[in-house]
């Protein structure tokens, strides 16, 4: 069975805060099924040791950032990291359509797509080249906690109660939470590894569905055919009756 289809591709952003129209993008972190992985980590405009670019405290406490990890940062803009993100996956689907025959369109997965999604889009739109690149996506997101969702369903857990974050998610499922510091790559690759683990999960779930479905429709036939050989045994006694009856009657 294969764990994800192959155009599966988990993306996971570290930015200064909620808003991208205020913020900025420190990370990006993306990984395929087949392991391979991307990493961007995008240089900010600092002044006397501190962040000279709007934030919020606890969004740099959660990602870690730091002046000395900025000033190794490998890229001096967000659009450079995006479209370096882009041309990376686009490799693979030069590749895949080369393999194949086939066209590849990569599906958006994450902790929070929606979130990263709208980041990575509000960027692009200020680049007419980005804007054809990032058409290499579908536009449908796939969100793990609505995989979790499912999961939970079969498994009794209440995934909808307040305070069921990501890091609980995990730990029903048995991994550790995400380190602190949170780094893109390091997001990406365990919300990749969790969903492995759910889509093994949700297919034992189906086969353990399809399967007693199947003993209940056995149960059924059988059941049937027991009240068929009741309904030809009564008929047999009746008969015998009734012989033994013709016979007393001619005695």
């Amino acid at each position: 069975m294969d764990l994800l289809p192959e155009n599966f591709c988990v993306v996971d952003l570290e930015t200064s805060n909620l808003d991208p129209e205020d913020g900025v993008i420190l990370e990006i972190g993306a990984c395929l099924p087949c392991g391979a992985i991307f990493e961007a980590t995008i240089h900010q405009p600092v002044q006397d040791g501190q962040p000279a670019f709007c934030h919020s405290d606890k969004a740099l406490q959660v990602n870690g950032w730091t002046p000395e990890r900025n000033e190794n940062a490998e890229y001096m803009s967000e659009l450079a990291a995006i479209e370096d993100l882009l041309k990376w996956l686009q490799d693979f689907s030069i590749d895949h359509r080369a393999e194949t025959g086939e066209e590849v369109q990569w599906l958006f997965a994450g902790k929070n797509p929606r979130f990263d999604w709208d980041w990575l889009l509000f960027y692009v739109r200020k680049d007419p080249r980005l804007v054809e690149l990032f058409r290499i996506f579908s536009r449908r997101t796939i969100d793990l906690h609505s995989w979790a969702y499912a999961w939970g369903m079969t498994r009794g857990f209440d995934l909808t109660e307040p305070g069921f974050n990501t890091d609980k998610l995990y730990a029903a499922l048995g991994f550790e939470q995400e380190p602190m510091p949170h780094r893109a790559l390091a997001g990406a690759q365990l919300a990749m590894k969790v969903f492995k683990r759910l889509r093994i999960e949700l297919a034992e779930s189906r086969e353990v569905a399809e399967r007693l479905a199947t003993a209940n429709a056995l149960i059924g036939d059988y059941q049937e055919t027991e009240s068929a050989l009741g309904r030809e045994l009564r008929r047999r006694e009746q008969e015998l009756e009734e012989a033994r009856r013709e016979i007393a009657i001619r005695a």
